[in-house]
């Protein structure tokens, strides 16, 4: 599968660059593109599939249109004509413990890549990523709502207004206690090595670093909202509906705040 593909492409510095194709077109060359245009061609009718998982080396002397083509690829130089199929960002995210956005010379962003995604610096960085799946770069830790900021109530923890389900920590935050409404329920453990289709519809404790794509089947096929819980056993935060749709549907959203009259009824 290619995750970077060019058909022709064309790379002319200007923003009027159709007097430096249209001699393009006739057979010129650089140098006598140059000479009767001012323009310089950066990159000439370029075709090229690079595939996943390989690596591929762009060789040539200075000034031979590496860089050129290259810059295409991050945006930082402009195809004034072609395509350019690009599907490397999402790779580079999963990749990185951090990423550097530049535009113009200068660094805009450099933060982990759940940070890109979720709070973007400005708005060249969130067009940047606007295309990546969030399914492949977030992690419960960075969708969760931190249990500091979830809603508490008689030393109780709200994971679920609509279930009324409600749970308490000891004070090194380990899970004491389950209740849905006035009934104690149970939790289960989920992790990696196990096939999710295998979990009961009840409250599921989640490693922080279950993949967003598990987080969603993991919610779809157990129904209340995840704890996120360290391997220690320390109650980290929680991942619901609300949680899932602030990553999928924009960035820089607050995290869902519960409303008065459902933490109101939620308390036994």
């Amino acid at each position: 599968m290619s995750i970077i593909r060019f058909e022709d492409v064309d790379v002319i510095f200007s923003a009027r660059p159709k007097p430096a194709l249209d001699l393009l077109d006739q057979g010129f060359s650089r140098p006598e593109i140059f000479q009767k245009t001012g323009l310089i061609v950066g990159v000439e009718k370029a075709n090229l599939e690079i595939n996943k998982g390989e690596i591929c080396v762009l060789m040539g002397l200075s000034g031979s249109g590496k860089s050129s083509l290259l810059r295409c690829i991050n945006g930082l130089n402009t195809v004034s004509r072609g395509k350019l199929f690009v599907d490397d960002l999402d790779e580079a995210l999963k990749l990185g413990t951090r990423i550097a956005i530049m535009k113009d010379g200068k660094i805009i962003q450099y933060s982990k890549p759940e940070e890109i995604v979720l709070n973007p610096a400005d708005d060249y960085v969130r067009n940047f990523v606007a295309h990546t799946n969030p399914l492949n770069v977030l992690c419960a830790k960075s969708l969760m709502t931190p249990l500091e900021q979830c809603v508490v109530a008689r030393d109780e923890y709200c994971l679920d207004t609509a279930q009324n389900l409600w749970m308490t920590v000891n004070p090194q935050r380990h899970l004491t206690s389950l209740r849905k409404g006035a009934t104690a329920t149970h939790v289960q453990p989920w992790n990696p090595t196990q096939q999710i289709e295998t979990l009961a519809r009840q409250p599921t404790c989640v490693p922080p670093a279950t993949t967003m794509r598990d987080a969603l089947q993991i919610r779809y096929e157990t129904g209340p909202t995840l704890i996120v819980q360290d391997e220690a056993g320390t109650v980290l935060g929680i991942v619901g509906d609300g949680e899932l749709y602030r990553a999928q549907l924009g960035h820089n959203l607050s995290h869902p705040a519960l409303s008065e009259p459902a933490r109101e009824s939620s308390v036994a």
